[in-house]
């Protein structure tokens, strides 16, 4: 996940052809996670560790739970 996060803080511009999204087009940075319901409580640490992270380099973690 931190290396998700990574990708996000270091986005500068992405594109094609004329179609280009630039780093002062974004409002808000955010990465979605979906963890599944079996997910054991040492994931969890971590998973809290990466929003943790993610919320120092101004981005948000968002985590979904699936079955």
């Amino acid at each position: 996940m931190k290396g998700n996060i990574d990708v996000i803080v270091n986005f500068k511009e992405a594109g094609k052809g004329e179609d280009i999204i630039k780093l002062n087009m974004i409002s808000q940075r955010e990465v979605r996670i979906a963890v599944p319901k079996t997910t054991t409580p040492d994931q969890w640490e971590q998973i809290n560790r990466a929003i943790v992270y993610g919320a120092d380099k101004n981005v948000n973690v968002k985590i979904t739970v699936v079955k």
